[in-house]
């Protein structure tokens, strides 16, 4: 006898009304609520977003406005301090005294071009009692105050004659040894174009409540300010407008809520069908099962596609029936279970066997647990290997493969710590290099980095690399300009170049076994293609040039030739093969002894330049089309006059052994200099702190954040070189000819102990007395004279002093040497003095 069942699908509150819900209504009602829900928000977005708009244009309209006030400041400083500069040179202080007045406006003339935003500068004795009205711009009272207020209470920049043809920005500056004033009418038009253009909005430039300048919706003038900045160094303030909404976005925001609300519409639609179906589907499954079950029938697949229902079937499956009789003739037998049934065990007819999917099992992989590195030996590391700027040290003496590992783990621990996990690396090409790169590399990937080999390239090949991969740590190995029996690391940790105390530190983990472990990867990449590449897109030739290049065998032996032919260059290449012993000369190109094969080549090719770099490529040295040797003080001449004709008003950085004149080039050019600490790693620390565009040092290396990464580079800054002298059709000696030139010393040194140098330069500095010169102290102690300089300084990695002398002629040349001379035996009577100036000429 067969079981019935009954269902009652009506209750007896419902067998009038009907069901109560179905899906269709559900999601009407959903979709409707959905809308009113889409349109109170559409509004009460729009409604917060013009509310917002006005606020966040009233902020920005500030920011703008102080932005302006701030570059408007800029400029003016720069043209004071041009202006300043010029009035620093005695002969404008001579020429004034003389009373001579054509010579007066010659010099009026020369000021003038030198200062491209003025209309005139005037040159004027401080006592001048009536104002000249004889030149245009006419000078008026007020400009007479300035003049007679310059050497005591100079006066800001201001305008005067405002709205007629006499308009002009006054700007006085004092004469050196005073008596005299320099007056510069500047164009009102400076301050104008100062002002960003805007559309919506406005900025309004005003003294007192005179109105000189206005950019933005004229409309709003007549309407107050939202607000005022000042003019930093000025007596002006700068209005400041936000822009007004119209209403206009309105319509955008009706209609984009009406396309919302059309897609929950069809969205609802669709979802609805779509349960609607399946639910359908799943109700007649589920019937199935259960004629089925009261059937006898065996269990089949009864596939579900809602959640809900699934969990009705599994309750069904739960209703377990007492176990069956014994087969009968009379009653049929319990069929066989399907494949997937147990074999054992009572019948359940509302078993459900649901399809398994198909697995494919993959070969057990073995995943490596971390390694535990070996425990460090109880080392103790020279710190000698330890220097201002770099880790350098005698190799199979205070450097070996161990303690290059020992190195390795140091580093990559540090950068672990820095939240960083992967390091690029290379090695120039001395013949103890790749011993120690190898193990250089074990220790980084010890520590857990993940570690990118480039191999084998110049040191600025490697900061390319960080730069395009988005790296912030590397590790070059390289001797750098130490003789060929040491090597060493410059290092990159966490995008910052480490000083003595930072590497100390590296030093202090490794004798404290502190670091940090781990399984990183190593991989090699080829990035020295991608590397040329960018140079050769960068850099644009007016003319090909004949070029003799000196590698000094090098690192970039194999790879400079090559570059510099596909930028348009007919090139006469010297030692090329790497060689770390550097059998033919040592490459340092700032010794004049090691470009002499240069000089020599380049005069017997009648080549147009010669380029010599340093062993891993950082360092540039040139000799011009008549073998003179072009010195980077003079080199950055150029370069800085050429990033200024695109980006007037940048800073410039250059050290303290820089020739003066290289300060008054860049001032006259647009700049800003700023004189630094000597060492690569100081300048480029400078260079990021100031967003300078350019930097460079004496020992010739440059660092170009235009276009450019901001590393230094000897290979780019060579291109950038050939670039500039491509588009002048003049040989190259003459175009170095015009820039200026003093006689020089090579570098000078007195024997003196770490630990006495400090003291001694303090000493030097309180007793430095000099009449009429210039003293700067941010680098031991530099005197500016008239005609030369003269510098002392610490050598951070040696332990001696350096000097460095710089005049208009030798004998100039010689007193400057005599006074420090004086002034540093008076600290230290019995003080050793290097060589007599006769025989320290360079030739």
């Amino acid at each position: 006898m067969k079981p019935k069942l009954k269902f009652t699908l009506k209750s007896k509150h419902d067998s009038e009304s009907g069901p109560r819900l179905n899906l269709a209504r559900l999601f009407a009602g959903l979709g409707g609520l959905s809308l009113l829900g889409l349109v109170g928000s559409a509004w009460g977005l729009y409604t917060l977003a013009i509310q917002g708009q006005a606020t966040a244009s009233l902020q920005g309209s500030r920011w703008v406005a102080e932005t302006a006030a701030a570059h408007l400041s800029h400029v003016l400083a720069l043209s004071g301090g041009v202006l300043e500069q010029q009035a620093q040179d005695p002969d404008y202080a001579r020429i004034l005294g003389g009373g001579e007045p054509d010579r007066i406006r010659a010099a009026e003339e020369r000021l003038t071009r030198a200062l491209p935003e003025a209309l005139l500068v005037r040159l004027l004795p401080d006592s001048l009692d009536v104002p000249d009205e004889q030149r245009t711009p006419r000078m008026g009272y007020a400009d007479l105050d300035a003049v007679r207020q310059a050497g005591s209470q100079p006066m800001p920049p201001t305008l005067h004659a405002a709205n007629t043809p006499d308009a002009h920005i006054a700007l006085a500056k004092p004469l050196a040894g005073g008596n005299g004033v320099v007056l510069a009418s500047l164009t009102p038009k400076l301050a104008t174009a100062a002002l960003p253009k805007l559309d919506r909005g406005g900025l309004e430039l005003k003294q007192q409540n005179l109105s000189f300048a206005f950019q933005g919706e004229t409309a709003l003038k007549s309407t107050p300010p939202d607000g005022t900045v000042p003019v930093p160094g000025t007596p002006w303030t700068l209005a400041y407008w936000g822009a007004r909404s119209d209403g206009a976005e309105l319509p955008w925001f009706l209609g984009y809520a009406g396309l919302a609300a059309l897609l929950i519409a069809a969205g609802a639609y669709l979802a609805q069908r779509w349960a609607t179906a399946a639910l359908r589907h799943d109700q007649d499954n589920i019937v199935l099962m259960v004629r089925d079950a009261l059937s006898g029938k065996g269990p089949r697949r009864y596939p579900l596609q809602l959640g809900d229902t699934l969990r009705l079937a599994l309750q069904l499956e739960q209703l377990k029936g007492p176990p069956p009789a014994s087969p009968t003739a009379s009653e049929p037998s319990v069929p066989a279970p399907l494949p997937g049934l147990p074999a054992e065990g009572p019948y359940n007819p509302f078993s459900i066997v649901l399809a398994e999917p198909e697995i494919t099992e993959l070969p057990a992989v073995e995943i490596p647990t971390a390694a535990t590195p070996p425990t460090a030996p109880a080392v103790s590391l020279d710190p000698a290997l330890f220097r201002a700027y770099d880790i350098l040290g005698t190799v199979g003496a205070n450097l070996t493969a161990e303690t290059m590992q020992l190195l390795g783990r140091a580093i990559g621990s540090e950068i672990r710590e820095r939240g960083e996990y992967t390091v690029a690396m290379g090695r120039d090409g001395r013949a103890s290099s790749l011993e120690l790169a190898q193990a250089l590399g074990r220790g980084l990937t010890a520590s857990g980095c993940s570690v990118i080999d480039v191999g084998r390239v110049p040191t600025p090949a490697l900061y390319f690399a960080l730069h395009a991969l988005g790296l912030e740590s590397g590790v070059m190995l390289t001797g750098g300009d130490a003789p060929p029996d040491q090597n060493g690391l410059k290092l990159l940790i966490g995008g910052e170049r480490p000083d003595r105390d930072g590497l100390l530190k590296l030093k202090e983990r490794i004798e404290h076994d502190h670091f940090a472990s781990g399984n990183g990867m190593l991989e090699a990449q080829n990035i020295l293609q991608d590397y040329a590449e960018s140079i050769v897109h960068d850099t644009q030739l007016g003319r090909e040039m004949k070029v003799v290049i000196d590698c000094g065998n090098g690192v970039t032996g194999p790879f400079a030739p090559d570059l510099f032919q596909e930028i348009g260059c007919q090139v006469l290449p010297l030692y090329t093969e790497v060689d770390g012993a550097f059998p033919n000369h040592f490459p340092d190109p700032s010794q004049t002894a090691n470009l002499a094969t240069v000089i020599r080549a380049v005069r017997q090719e009648r080549a147009d330049l010669g380029l010599a770099f340093d062993s891993d490529g950082d360092r540039l040295g040139v000799v011009d089309s008549s073998g003179k040797i072009i010195w980077p003080d003079q080199q950055m001449m150029l370069f800085a006059a050429d990033v200024l004709s695109r980006q007037p008003g940048s800073d410039i950085v250059f050290d303290a052994q820089c020739t003066r004149h290289l300060a008054s080039h860049i001032v006259r050019n647009g700049g800003r200099p700023l004189m630094w600490k000597v060492g690569a790693v100081p300048l480029h620390t400078k260079l990021k702190e100031t967003g300078a565009l350019l930097a460079g040092d004496l020992a010739g290396h440059f660092f170009f954040k235009e276009r450019w990464s901001g590393f230094e580079d000897g290979l780019y800054a060579a291109a950038r070189l050939l670039e500039i002298l491509s588009g002048d059709p003049r040989p190259t000696a003459q175009v170095f000819a015009e820039l200026p030139e003093n006689v020089k010393l090579p570098e000078l040194r007195i024997n003196m102990s770490h630990a006495e140098k400090p003291r001694f330069l303090e000493q030097v500095r309180a007793q430095a007395d000099f009449a009429d010169a210039r003293i700067t102290d941010i680098d031991g102690l530099r005197v500016d004279f008239a005609d030369g300089w003269g510098l002392v300084r610490d050598d951070p990695d040696s332990p001696t002093l350096a000097l460095r002398f710089e005049a208009d002629n030798p004998d100039t040349l010689l007193r400057i040497q005599g006074e420090f001379k004086t002034l540093l035996q008076k600290v230290k009577p019995k003080l050793s003095f290097p060589l007599s100036l006769s025989e320290r000429l360079d030739p």
